[in-house]
């Protein structure tokens, strides 16, 4: 069975190919960042056996948007299919987050600043229920 960390650089690939560098890894995070500032962090929590991520300025890293923020600012309802190759749950759960990723948060990718600040704005909002935060985030270490 392959490592968390194995599976997301093999998974999120595609951030090298925009820039994006591997610069932390742990047992169960891992941080990409470009030369922008922009930061991406995939980690995964083992009590609930959930990979998340966010996406984040290195500037204003408790501005950072959680992949649900970025799904619901670009109207999406996320990928509705399985993975039906993978038979693995980690490698599952790793690939449909690089998925989401890859399809829902390009405009954070890109470094379009306006993006954390229209996730800010809707989690002011009454209607909008507010992101549950990434285990091991940075809104966790500096809180």
């Amino acid at each position: 069975m392959a490592s968390f960390q194995s599976l997301v650089e093999s998974e999120f690939g595609f951030l090298v190919d925009q820039g994006f560098r591997v610069e932390t890894e742990s047992d169960g995070s891992v941080t990409f960042q470009n030369e922008r500032g922009t930061f991406v962090r995939v980690v995964h929590d083992t009590r609930d056996e959930v990979v998340a991520n966010q996406v984040g300025s290195v500037e204003h890293p408790l501005d950072a948007v959680t992949m649900e923020e970025l799904m619901r600012l670009a109207d999406a309802t996320g990928p509705r299919h399985r993975f039906p190759d993978i038979d693995d749950g980690l490698r599952y759960l790793v690939a449909r987050a690089a998925y989401k990723l890859r399809n829902y948060g390009q405009r954070a990718l890109s470094g379009d600043a306006s993006v954390f600040e229209d996730a800010k704005s809707s989690r002011h909002r009454p209607d909008v229920a507010r992101p549950t935060p990434v285990a091991g985030s940075i809104a966790d270490v500096e809180a």
